[in-house]
């Protein structure tokens, strides 16, 4: 099949148009602009806040064909691509040029198999540099079929007439038809509300200026006002388009009137003034998307005048938008900005509704299309979660499905076929289930009621088909007809039901790699009973909305959080926010003499997942965070250790380059009762957490209350518990057993510690079984009781209650064997879980996982 170069071509002189000054070069890019004769690929590693090389060499790539994506050449003008079967190239199966952006998704399918792809660049003065190093890529035979249709196909498949979004004119009248019909009380309320928007007197100024004429981010006033503002503009816009649906669906020219009344007031507002983007780019994207479906909507209840006014002010508005995402944030190559992934889809809507109005709307909606094809979405990978925590997942997946719709009506492009979405439901799933009001880690997660997902995940369930993610829904909050319906619970209630299912075939436990997060359960499905340990080491770092320091953890029992982050965002860049909540200690972490995590709020404070295993009796994850604190600390693995189902040993191994004093952290809505480092409990509601320090063997405890810069407008006392080491040492480790339990039955922890042949042994003492855990961190042969092994962790459990039974469970080890039998051996090291029942003499073996 042969690949179109036609839009390729005009995109070329498109961007030369746009980029010809020479001068200009230099300002976008920092280019150098002196000749070179013979420019190179650099093959260079990107730095912080670049994205990576895709395809990685090596890499199977789960969709057909892959997006190409490499880093920026400084003197590159145009960019090519060749990708081959044979490591030689001596044949080239696909090749293409006049590449202006780092990315490139072909438009067609590829045959599975192995392949190879390479990539070079011309510069200004026309010479061409050799091509980059080869990388090695495999597609399978089952990789989800994805091409980037070409430009020419995008504008053939848009309709001629309007509307252009969301709905074709071919199928207005049966999507009208089917609302009256089969959701008669959703059409009747949307009515009444649509008479109530009538009402509304029009806002036809515009929104007032800071008092600086600058937003001042550590100002409350400014905050109130930016507050206010988009509040402003929010109703403004959601006005003229429900307006506008409602003369598109009826007919009646009142609708319409007034829609188009509430259209021009909005486009009145200087492009260039309070509204726009560098101003307060959340009043600029709500125009960018609302005001552009309302243009399409109500297009023939506007007159040609008016239709010029409406598109002088959106180019100006568009091309506002384009500029900051391709020239100043470049966002291929510098995508992990929040707000810039609402952004690039907003001016995609734009760039459809005015399509052949705007001349420029061609080459932004080409923009929107790489970006989606190649480099969404940032924040995650095809586990489904997402850095910047459920409350901001809830808000951008909210966003995000409106432009997939617009791509399958507009285009017939299935962006589901991402598989990032078949995943990505199970990130509240597991860290926010049902009936649960805190959601984990995240701007905003400390107060995200599950309830406020369940509108999505009932979208989601419909769209994927997943049953799972309806039983969430459903369990979550019943499906209600709102109170004041919109456009946009019109066009929800038209996608099929699934049904609702229990899904009592569901991992208890999952992690989510791409962004380091690990949710540890003992009851998934049923929260009131159920024991979350949620854990993060994440290479996302704090930047953006993920803000958590790394190896932190929140635990809950039973529905009631007890151990959590501390703070509360009373606004973005706040000094609270900016001097608590960003600190490390404010996390369940650890700092180093008072120190934590060098780069506070950076995507260089990174961690990492390093080694897991999962199972119905054990759940063990280890998270390195070493490189988060750069020259404080050389070394931080946190061990976590979930005995199932109520029980937790968390072993934190820590080395500083000089003798100093580990701080570890732990923070709760109510006060700790500390009598001593092995009689510490924490509570919240009724329930509760017995916690031990085992080691060190002397520390020094101090409880405080309340944050410092406190939290304005938020009340809610909470506890902060500092657990020292008394001396200073380079090499140390913090031994932690935890045990939730409800507070109506009490429990009984005992611990002690002994050292045997230079190994640290610990042992725990339950009312219904003990404990016994080994560090070996030298990974040497040793022998303890029956056993032999070179588990770098040995914990041995002996149930008493309700079934008499030894479980072993080894980390990082080659053998292990048990009362003279070999259970197990091998070349590489991995965790291991053997059974051995009294009562039945029989030992289970059961898989290993490799760490």
């Amino acid at each position: 099949m042969e690949y179109d170069l036609s839009y390729f071509s005009t995109m070329k002189r498109t961007f030369r148009l746009l980029m010809a000054p020479a001068a200009l070069y230099s300002a976008l890019w920092g280019w150098s602009m002196a000749a070179s004769a013979e420019p190179l690929v650099t093959n260079r590693e990107p730095v912080a806040g670049e994205v990576n090389y895709y395809p990685q060499h090596g890499d199977i790539v789960n969709v057909n064909p892959p997006g190409f994506v490499w880093l920026p050449e400084e003197e590159a003008s145009i960019y090519a691509l060749q990708c081959s079967h044979g490591e030689d190239f001596s044949t080239i199966e696909y090749e293409v040029s006049g590449l202006f952006l780092n990315v490139h998704c072909p438009a067609y399918l590829f045959e599975p198999g192995e392949w190879y792809w390479r990539y070079t660049f011309t510069d200004k003065f026309g010479y061409k540099a050799e091509w980059s190093r080869i990388r090695a890529f495999t597609i399978p035979a089952d990789a989800i079929p994805f091409p980037q249709p070409s430009m020419d196909s995008l504008i053939s498949a848009l309709p001629e007439g309007r509307p252009k979004l969301l709905l074709r004119p071919e199928n207005v009248k049966k999507y009208a038809d089917d609302l009256m019909t089969d959701h008669a009380e959703l059409w009747s309320g949307f009515i009444t509300h649509v008479n109530e928007m009538m009402q509304t007197p029009v806002v036809a100024e515009e929104p007032p200026s800071y008092p600086d004429g600058r937003r001042r981010t550590r100002e409350k006033v400014d905050i109130d006002l930016w507050r206010a503002n988009r509040k402003i503009v929010t109703e403004a816009v959601d006005h003229a388009a429900n307006l506008a649906m409602a003369f598109l669906l009826t007919g009646e020219e009142r609708y319409g009137k007034r829609a188009r009344e509430w259209i021009l007031a909005v486009v009145s507002w200087p492009a260039d003034g309070t509204t726009c983007y560098r101003y307060n780019d959340e009043c600029a994207m709500p125009i960018l998307s609302r005001i552009s479906r309302a243009y399409t909507w109500a297009y023939y209840a506007l007159s040609e005048q008016d239709r010029e006014k409406i598109i002088a002010t959106m180019a100006k508005r568009g091309e506002e938008v384009f500029l900051h995402l391709y020239e100043r944030s470049r966002h291929t190559v510098r995508p992990y900005e929040s707000h810039n992934n609402r952004a690039w889809h907003f001016l995609g809507e734009t760039a459809i509704a005015f399509m052949n109005d705007i001349p420029r709307a061609k080459l932004w909606l080409w923009y929107a299309m790489d970006i989606f094809f190649n480099v969404y979405p940032v924040w995650s990978d095809d586990d489904g979660g997402w850095h910047e925590g459920v409350a901001y997942w809830n808000s951008y997946m909210r966003r995000i499905t409106w432009w997939l719709e617009i791509m399958r009506i507009g285009f017939g492009i299935d962006g589901y076929q991402k598989p990032f979405f078949n995943q990505t439901g199970d990130f509240p799933f597991y860290l926010n289930p049902p009936g649960t009001a805190r959601a984990g880690f995240g701007d905003g997660s400390d107060v995200h009621d599950a309830r406020i997902n369940a509108p999505l995940m009932r979208f989601l369930a419909r769209k994927m088909g997943r049953t799972d993610w309806m039983w969430y829904a459903s369990k979550s909050s019943p499906e209600l007809l709102p109170d004041k319906p919109t456009y946009e619970d019109l066009f929800l209630a038209m996608f099929p039901d699934v049904p609702v299912e229990i899904p009592m075939e569901k991992p208890q436990s999952k992690i989510f790699h791409g962004v380091g997060i690990a949710s540890l359960h003992s009851n998934l499905l049923i929260p009131e009973k159920d024991v979350h340990f949620l854990f993060k080491s994440s290479p996302f770092g704090t930047q953006s909305h993920g803000f958590n320091a790394q190896n932190s953890f929140e635990l809950t029992v039973h529905g009631s959080p007890i151990l959590i982050w501390s703070g509360h965002r009373d606004w973005h860049g706040s000094p609270h926010h900016v001097n608590w909540m960003w600190e490390t200690f404010s996390d369940n972490s650890i700092t180093v003499n008072g120190e934590g995590q060098q780069r506070k709020h950076h995507l260089s404070a990174a961690g990492n997942i390093v080694c897991e295993y999962l199972s119905d009796v054990i759940d063990y994850v280890a998270g390195d965070a070493s490189a988060a604190y750069e020259d404080r600390i050389n070394k931080f693995v946190r061990h976590v250790l979930f005995i199932k189902p109520d029980t937790f040993i968390l072993v934190d191994d820590l080395e500083a380059p000089e003798p100093s004093t580990f701080q570890f952290h732990l923070h709760s809505n109510e006060r700790f009762q500390a009598e001593n480092q092995y009689e510490i409990t924490a509570t919240g509601g009724a329930n509760g957490v017995r916690i031990a320090f085992a080691s060190p063997a002397d520390v020094i405890i101090r409880q405080t209350s309340g944050c410092d810069p406190v939290s304005v407008g938020w009340e809610k006392e909470q506890w902060h518990l500092q657990v020292e080491t008394k001396e200073k040492v380079r090499q140390g480790s913090f031994v932690t057993f935890m045990r939730a339990y409800p507070k109506q039955f009490g429990m009984s922890l005992v611990v002690n510690h002994a050292t045997v042949d230079g190994k640290d042994i610990h042992g725990i003492a339950l009312d219904n079984m003990k404990l016994g855990l080994v560090l070996n961190p030298d990974r040497t042969n040793y022998a303890v009781g029956g056993i032999q092994t070179d588990a770098a962790i040995l914990l041995i459990m002996e149930r008493i209650f309700p079934v008499e039974e030894v479980e072993i469970f080894g980390v990082d080890l080659t053998r292990l064997q048990v009362v003279e039998r070999e259970v197990f051996q091998s070349e590489n090291r991995g965790n291991y879980l053997a059974r051995w029942n009294d009562i039945r003499e029989e030992l289970l073996k059961i898989k290993p996982q490799s760490p």
